[in-house]
């Protein structure tokens, strides 16, 4: 079919996977936005290994989709830096087959860090079986980073005011 995503080997297993996905909803519209978008985007299986990714995923952390597939993410984004809590927030999502939302600290396949946040919901078919699930993740990197300047200037101002409020309070006290 033209347009139509192209698919690593085993191309049965896989084929078969992403055609009951695909399914669900209108293949085309998937197929065109998700070539064209900036969010990185991921479907996995039940168990949470990766079946497909498009090219802005491969474009955040520079892994080929041929290098993930059948790999769960954590295995290869993971790193010194990853929050435990938000690992378990997926773990725990992929277990229960529910939506979840959520900040990382992954790393690029050069071991660069950065912070993806992750907005992922599970893929059901019309009879509510859990097919699997689609990973929307955008690179925040640079988000978190001037949110935790703003919040250490934040503090930095409030302890200057508070130190400022003391000396003047023990400079009225002496006289």
């Amino acid at each position: 079919m033209e347009g139509s995503l192209s698919f690593p080997q085993p191309r049965s297993r896989v084929r078969g996977f992403m055609d009951d996905v695909l399914q669900e909803f209108p293949a085309c519209f998937f197929e065109n936005w998700a070539e064209h978008t900036d969010l990185a985007i991921l479907i996995t299986d039940p168990e949470g290994a990766v079946r497909w990714c498009n090219p802005a995923f491969t474009k955040m952390c520079h892994y080929s989709m041929h290098e993930i597939v059948g790999r769960r993410p954590g295995r290869f984004l993971g790193g010194p830096l990853t929050e435990v809590s938000a690992r378990d927030v997926l773990r725990q999502s992929i277990r229960e087959g529910k939506a979840c939302l959520t900040r990382i600290t992954n790393y690029k396949k050069d071991a660069t860090p950065y912070v993806a946040q992750i907005h992922m919901e599970p893929i059901k078919n019309s009879l509510g079986e859990l097919l699997g699930f689609i990973a929307l993740e955008q690179d925040v990197t640079k988000i978190d980073k001037k949110e935790r300047d703003i919040s250490e200037l934040s503090a930095s101002i409030y302890n200057q005011l508070l130190s400022h409020m003391q000396e003047a309070g023990a400079a009225s006290s002496a006289s």
